[in-house]
C-alpha cells in the first residue's frame, strides 16, 4: 500500500501486527512508558466489513438485581480487533498501537 493509496482495508486484507513485530518495536522502550491504542471509527465495521473478535472471559458481569434483590449476571464478552502496527510517538513519550494504517 502506498502513501497515495486511499483504499480502506477490509476484513479480508489480513493486515495485522505480530508478536515478533511488537517485541521489536518495544525492545528499547522504558518499562514505565504509557501505551495508547487508536480509536476505530464505526465506518470500518459498517461500510468496510471489519469484524471484531468476541472473547468470553471466565468471570460474569453484574448487570443488576431482580425483584427479590438477587444479583443478575451475564457473560462477560468483549470485542477486540487486530492491531496493524505499533511504535513510539516521534514527539511524545508514549507508545501507540494502531488499528489501521
Amino acid at each position: 500500500m502506498t502513501d497515495t493509496d486511499h483504499t480502506h482495508p477490509t476484513k479480508d486484507d489480513h493486515i495485522h501486527l505480530t508478536i515478533r513485530e511488537l517485541k521489536e518495536a518495544i525492545k528499547d522502550m522504558p518499562d514505565d512508558m504509557i501505551v495508547a491504542y487508536q480509536r476505530i471509527e464505526d465506518i470500518y465495521f459498517e461500510k468496510y466489513g471489519w469484524e471484531a473478535e468476541k472473547l468470553r472471559w471466565d468471570y460474569p458481569t453484574l448487570i443488576g438485581y431482580d425483584k427479590d434483590d438477587n444479583k443478575i449476571y451475564e457473560d462477560n464478552i468483549s470485542e477486540y480487533i487486530k492491531a496493524f502496527d505499533a511504535y513510539k510517538h516521534p514527539d511524545k513519550e508514549i507508545f501507540v498501537i494502531n488499528a489501521h494504517y
